[in-house]
């Protein structure tokens, strides 16, 4: 397969926000599962087959990153097919190592971002923050703006710039083995302004303690700031953390991105 385009007390506004959220029930829009087949709907859908081993991923894809941090076609790990990426981090601190991904794809009309990918990653940090998905943009007023999909303490996190806001879970992260990572950014228009979601599913399944509406559990700066989404113009996928820690490998395959939920890819090989 190749490259594919296609009355009481007063609260405040944003704590009489937060305290409705924490009261409602969390809202599951349509899962991934329901897609009609692995790349239905995507804008973008790549396997890594076409790329000559050793190299670069070329097409749409752009390898951004620190030096010394790698992201190579690789034929000893694949979900599909016999090709994949294979991403190699020294461990050092605040270095990151990218698929970059922007125009023509990004930004899709609605702003209403589903991706997918499968993911093997040989051993999770057990005590540092890390990131995997990067959406990024501008905000209405111009000042950039990114949601963050990683992890924290080998669990999965979700991150939100600008004030470094999160959501963190005891949800463990998968490590020693091929899983489905699939997420929505939705900042699709609401009734007033933007939806400012952020969904995440597991092989196909709900992680609800990755959810925000709006709001996450806090920020780093003390703020209490609505998760506000930008224009999704670029999508980075691949390792940035922010502590050291040992080498990390990464395996990354069968990537697709548009606005409609996408279908975890079936096995064609028995590695």
């Amino acid at each position: 397969m190749s490259t594919r385009l296609a009355p009481g007390p007063t609260l405040t506004p944003w704590l009489a926000a937060a305290v409705l959220l924490a009261c409602s029930p969390v809202r599951r829009p349509e899962g991934p599962t329901t897609a009609v087949g692995p790349c239905e709907g995507a804008a973008l859908c790549d396997d890594f087959e076409g790329y000559p081993l050793g190299s670069s991923p070329g097409g749409r894809w752009v390898v951004e990153g620190s030096s010394g941090e790698t992201a190579v076609i690789d034929g000893d790990k694949a979900w599909s097919g016999a090709r994949s990426v294979l991403i190699r981090h020294s461990g050092t601190a605040h270095n990151a190592i990218y698929l970059a991904l922007s125009a023509p794809v990004l930004p899709l009309p609605r702003n209403d971002l589903h991706g997918r990918m499968m993911l093997f990653i040989s051993k999770a940090p057990a005590r540092l923050h890390w990131d995997n998905v990067r959406a990024t943009g501008p905000l209405p007023g111009g000042a950039p703006a990114q949601y963050n999909l990683g992890g924290e303490s080998a669990s999965f996190l979700s991150n939100y710039e600008p004030h470094d806001c999160y959501r963190r879970t005891q949800v463990p992260f998968p490590q020693g083995r091929w899983a489905c990572l699939q997420w929505q950014f939705d900042g699709s228009k609401a009734d007033a302004g933007t939806r400012n979601e952020f969904h995440v599913w597991l092989d196909g399944h709900p992680v609800d303690a990755a959810t925000v509406q709006r709001f996450g559990q806090g920020c780093i700066d003390r703020t209490s700031s609505e998760w506000v989404a930008p224009s999704f113009q670029r999508l980075l996928i691949g390792w940035e953390q922010y502590r050291p820690s040992e080498p990390i490998e990464m395996w990354v395959d069968d990537v697709a991105v548009g606005e409609r939920p996408i279908a975890c890819p079936r096995r064609d090989r028995a590695d």
